[in-house]
């Protein structure tokens, strides 16, 4: 990724692309703390809906949704 950010037409330096993958690992580190435990807020959520019933796998996509939203962002 380097050698493509340093060359013309951006012309960054060493610095500059490394201080590009500081947010990135910020991102990963809020990932991994926080993405299980909202994943299972929600399937807390969707048991407690369905009566305490248990819940099929297919429904714990749901829980994919704030990674698709927040994800790009």
């Amino acid at each position: 990724m380097s050698s493509l950010l340093e060359a013309p037409p951006y012309l960054f330096s060493t610095q500059q692309v490394d201080l590009m993958q500081v947010a990135a690992i910020i991102g990963f580190l809020i990932a991994c703390l926080g993405g299980g435990k909202l994943s299972d807020m929600i399937k807390n959520a969707i048991v407690r809906r369905s009566s305490g019933q248990d819940i099929w796998p297919e429904q714990r996509l749901i829980s994919l949704v704030p990674g698709m939203l927040f994800g790009p962002a």
